[in-house]
């Protein structure tokens, strides 16, 4: 393989936005799920677009709420500051690196994850190349693959041929699968531990 591409919420991390205010603010969290994220104007979509930004959203949920702007803010920024990434995926990452092989972070995201999620875990210097959604205007499965044609542009690769991505997504896996990407879609740890001790996985093939 030439390269690997990480997705970052659901694979390197599953916690949550917000969580510090599920049990103090119970309807911020109901206005974040059924109106940022599940509603008609898909301001989630738009958040991950750039559309928006973080002080926006949350302006907008304060409004909305009547829970202060500054409280909403603040534990925003704490819930994300407490994300916690897999450790055995970031182990992977490293025996990667060791090897020669360089990774990339490709992520649908929001501009806190520059501002916050990046400094707080040094994932700058984790991965060669970060691809945050927000910053181009447009997410994974979107405008022919774009996010990824960057990231591999900025790797220095032709193409996509034995380039791999663990995503969970189907369609950000099929969209880098039409692209001549290879995909793990990844369904959980136990699933990609299976992956990966099997004669299918990276290490392996690089290894025999």
């Amino acid at each position: 393989m030439k390269a690997v591409f990480f997705d970052f919420d659901g694979v390197l991390s599953t916690d949550r936005f917000y969580s510090t205010l599920v049990t103090q603010y119970p309807k911020v969290c109901e206005y974040k799920d059924n109106v940022i994220f599940r509603g008609q104007e898909k301001f989630g979509d738009r958040w991950m677009r750039g559309e928006f930004t973080y002080k926006q959203i949350n302006q907008m949920i304060a409004d909305a709420t009547g829970v202060p702007f500054e409280i909403i803010n603040n534990m925003f920024i704490e819930s994300v500051r407490s994300f916690q990434l897999e450790k055995e995926l970031l182990s992977y990452i490293k025996e990667l690196r060791e090897m020669g092989i360089p990774v990339a972070l490709v992520t649908n995201n929001m501009d806190i994850f520059n501002e916050v999620t990046v400094p707080t875990h040094r994932l700058d210097e984790v991965f060669s190349v970060i691809i945050n959604s927000s910053d181009y205007g447009a997410m994974k499965h979107e405008q022919q693959g774009k996010l990824f044609d960057i990231a591999r542009e900025q790797l220095g690769l032709k193409s996509l041929e034995d380039v791999l991505l663990i995503d969970d997504s189907e369609k950000a896996c099929d969209m880098f699968e039409s692209m001549g990407g290879t995909v793990h879609r990844f369904k959980g740890m136990e699933g990609f531990r299976e992956w990966k001790s099997s004669e299918a996985s990276l290490t392996s093939t690089q290894r025999s």
